[in-house]
């Protein structure tokens, strides 16, 4: 994903959203500086993008890259694409994406420093939208903005519901997109990641149906096992807790400890995050007690309730720690043969 953004940057140079009209809107001196100062751009985030040199000279030129093209945006505020390399600059040297290949050695600052990037590249990418709505480039960077957006609620948890619902938008955008085909023309990208990370943003505003439903496109698509628990803690929201623990324990010939061991490798890497902090104490808890590790459970469901995430879905967690504490959920009968029986 970083690769083809930035290549699009790099190589694209010439597929610009400033037309005659901005010549006509904005004086010449203000093209000539806009012309040089992406100039100047371009070389700095070659330069960044050849990693020849130490960590401070990449650092260097991706900054340099960044005022470069921010003095261009000034020099001609019409302009789209100083904001569409804003923001692919960003992504492929600040923002560390969720996944095992080799990131940048600039992405690797904190969480307070990439969210504060992903701060940045939400609000790049959503200037050159609104300057250039009909840019195809939109499609490349749909589902990287989403996620960005999702981080957000970290940053700005008073701001939770617009930046969830923002993400939402570009999902959906980018399923229609992939739909059309344009996602398989620019750049890779697996339906079960689109749908997966759709699901997971349904959930989090409360709309249970809607995420089922994304959850099973993503698993028949190939989802992985933490696809797979994302649809168990929706049914449980939705009440349907039988069926998660089936879903969860799996059949005869799989290996749910297994799973549920390297899942968990994932959470602590970084490869899988949820928002806000404390969500993932629910996965945990409703996975441990489908598996019959109750004291483990009981502690994480605490956890989840001590956290105060996702107001909505703190009475599922009490009912869940109530039962353990009397006794009241027998023992969870033998795993089912078919997860999938009564979702279809």
């Amino acid at each position: 994903m970083k690769r083809a953004i930035l290549a699009t940057l790099l190589v694209a140079t010439g597929a610009r959203a400033d037309t005659v009209w901005d010549q006509a809107l904005h004086p010449e001196p203000d093209r000539d500086v806009y012309e040089a100062e992406m100039t100047d751009g371009d070389e700095f985030a070659s330069q960044a993008a050849s990693h020849s040199g130490s960590y401070a000279a990449i650092k260097h030129s991706v900054d340099m890259a960044l005022i470069s093209y921010k003095n261009a945006a000034k020099a001609m505020p019409a302009a789209a694409e100083p904001y569409f390399r804003i923001g692919a600059v960003i992504h492929g040297f600040y923002a560390c994406e969720i996944s095992e290949l080799p990131q940048p050695p600039t992405c690797h600052q904190g969480e307070a420093y990439e969210l504060k990037y992903s701060k940045d590249l939400v609000e790049a990418w959503d200037a050159f939208e609104a300057r250039a709505p009909l840019d195809p480039r939109i499609a490349e960077f749909l589902d990287v903005r989403a996620i960005a957006r999702t981080k957000l609620v970290k940053l700005e948890p008073q701001s939770a519901q617009r930046h969830l619902n923002g993400a939402l938008r570009d999902y959906e955008a980018a399923i229609e997109r992939w739909k059309d085909g344009l996602y398989a023309r620019n750049f890779e990208i697996r339906k079960e990641q689109l749908y997966g990370n759709l699901a997971e943003t349904y959930m989090m505003v409360g709309r249970l149906d809607d995420a089922i439903d994304a959850y099973k496109e993503s698993l028949l698509a190939g989802g992985d096992t933490s696809v797979k628990y994302g649809l168990a803690v929706a049914l449980d929201r939705d009440e349907r807790t039988q069926q998660a623990i089936d879903l969860i324990r799996g059949n005869k010939s799989s290996n749910p400890i297994n799973d549920f061991e390297l899942y968990k490798e994932r959470v602590q890497r970084g490869y899988v995050f949820y928002v806000p902090d404390g969500e993932q104490y629910y996965y945990l808890a409703l996975i441990e007690e489908a598996l019959g590790r109750y004291s483990d459970a009981m502690e994480d469901w605490r956890n989840f309730i001590q956290s105060g995430a996702h107001p909505q879905y703190q009475p599922r967690a009490k009912a869940h720690l109530e039962a353990l504490k009397t006794q009241k959920r027998l023992r969870p009968p033998l795993p089912a043969l078919d997860p999938f029986e009564g979702l279809r």
